[in-house]
């Protein structure tokens, strides 16, 4: 039985609610219909470009990760392959400077998911 939406705030994160939730509410329809647009635009010409190419290497995140459970890391580094439907895959690659993981983010095709996981698996494979 599906549950309606917003059914269980309890269990979203402070920071989602306040960084996403509420900021996006307050975005009009003109600005969400533009950024709709510009993402289309995006995803055809990071379509073309990827043509030559299954994946690339990229920073998940600045620095290492965050001590605690309290949250996970800033995403910055991940919002643009987000908006733009590419698939994404985090590995652990390092410490950091108070021994906390550092990972390296491999980003795959539109639509291709399953391929960049066997490309991820190599990876992994050939940095242990």
């Amino acid at each position: 039985m599906p549950t309606r939406r917003g059914a269980f705030p309890n269990l979203l994160s402070q920071s989602l609610k306040k960084d996403k939730l509420e900021a996006g509410a307050k975005i009009d329809y003109a600005t969400w219909v533009a950024a709709r647009k510009l993402g289309e635009t995006g995803r055809a010409r990071v379509d073309a470009l990827f043509a030559d190419f299954d994946a690339i290497l990229t920073a998940p995140a600045p620095g290492e990760a965050p001590l605690g459970l309290e949250m996970t890391g800033k995403a910055t580094f991940n919002l643009l392959w987000t908006y733009l439907w590419m698939p994404c895959v985090s590995l652990p690659f390092t410490k950091g400077p108070t021994g906390l993981p550092v990972g390296i983010q491999l980003v795959g095709r539109q639509h291709e998911d399953a391929a960049l996981l066997d490309i991820a698996a190599w990876v992994r494979g050939a940095l242990s």
